[in-house]
């Protein structure tokens, strides 16, 4: 399952680590037990932001990933490491700014709601968003459902959501009214990077 249409996480998927370890752990563990680390769900917001740290970049990825990691971390992650915007800017918790730069259709309904949330929206400016949201992901998902009518029944067929309009587009284009976030912080460089990012993250 791609991260789009649902994060894979639970401490049960991890090896055994005790809570009271997880900061010795993250600062002094080899980099596969800070990578496990990195992927449980019962994390402190301490330990959190020492993985966001780390020297290793997937053990950063992973936590970027994680559903604890909290929006100040996650812009942060992504200032520094723009290869990250992509996995960060479909986290449910990421800043609207970073989730503006992802394709629609790669937001899932939580991360729609939460930047609704964010952005302040109109009862009105949120049901437009939801139905084209659901729309483009009804049409993806009937599109893997014809795909699969052509394999046999033990194969299940793969296909990137395509890129479709991104988040930020289609809120500036029901959204008339001053937005209640300040300017988002990127010059045209990280931009670009982001852009290229996506570009190669989603093939």
């Amino acid at each position: 399952m791609h991260l789009a249409f649902g994060y894979f996480s639970g401490s049960e998927s991890y090896p055994e680590q005790p809570k009271e370890l997880h900061k010795k752990i993250a600062t002094s563990g080899t980099c596969s037990d800070r990578w496990h680390l990195a992927g449980r769900d019962d994390l402190s917001p301490e330990v959190i932001a020492i993985l966001a740290q780390d020297s290793d970049p997937e053990v950063r990825s992973s936590i970027a990933v994680n559903q604890l990691t909290p929006a100040v971390i996650l812009a942060s992650l992504a200032n520094q490491h723009p290869d990250l915007v992509p996995p960060i800017s479909i986290h449910t918790n990421a800043p609207p700014a970073l989730k503006e730069l992802a394709p629609i259709l790669w937001q899932t309904d939580g991360s729609i709601f939460q930047y609704l949330v964010d952005k302040g929206a109109t009862q009105e400016e949120s049901t437009d968003l939801r139905i084209l949201h659901s729309r483009l992901t009804r049409q993806h998902h009937n599109r893997i459902k014809k795909a699969q009518m052509s394999l046999p029944p033990d194969e299940a067929p793969y296909m990137e959501p395509p890129r479709t309009p991104l988040l930020g587009g289609v809120w500036r284009s029901i959204h008339t009214e001053p937005s209640n976030d300040a300017p988002p912080p990127y010059d045209p460089q990280f931009l670009r990077d982001a852009a290229h990012y996506w570009e190669h993250w989603s093939k």
